[in-house]
């Protein structure tokens, strides 16, 4: 029974993997079936200069060294960089508010965090409870995905037209 356990939890990871390297959200299409822009998606093929760059690298990162270690030392590395550039652009976005959408932009940014810890928590809880070194990448991956969504979104908030 622990070997097919085993197997089974291996299957699960990998599995796991797979859909977080492949899902995509894909952008609502108008009724001729073309893609609209719309700053809510969260399509990579979008990204461009530093964002992009981060993705590249943690994949060749990967590439480099694909041991548990190596993946989950970059993973790790693109994390900081995620977490640094969703700093850089929410002080961006700040800078050219209105000061009523800059208060509403600071309780937003704090309830984010209050999540993202949350979140985070709740990761650790679900990858903890696994056996096997195969699951310090994935939760890497999980936390890494919780902070470059949240800088998307204030990436698309600062592309979008500010009055």
């Amino acid at each position: 029974m622990n070997g097919t356990n085993s197997a089974f939890r291996i299957l699960v990871a990998i599995s796991s993997i797979l859909l977080i390297v492949s899902c995509n959200e894909t952008a609502p299409q108008n009724p001729e079936g073309e893609a609209m822009n719309n700053i809510f998606t969260n399509d990579d093929s979008e990204l461009t200069g530093e964002l992009a760059q981060i993705e590249r690298d943690l994949e060749a990162c990967i590439q480099e060294d694909f041991s548990t270690a190596g993946m989950a030392q970059c993973t790790a590395q693109a994390y900081e960089e995620w977490d640094e550039n969703l700093n850089r652009i929410y002080n961006e976005l700040r800078s050219q508010l209105t000061p009523a959408a800059e208060e509403s932009l600071i309780s937003a940014q704090l309830s984010w965090i209050e999540y993202r810890d949350k979140e985070f928590n709740f990761i650790d809880k679900i990858f903890s409870a696994n056996e096997g070194t195969m699951y310090i990448p994935i939760n890497e991956h999980a936390r890494v995905s919780v902070v470059k969504t949240r800088t998307l979104e204030l990436q698309r908030y600062l592309e979008a037209p500010i009055p």
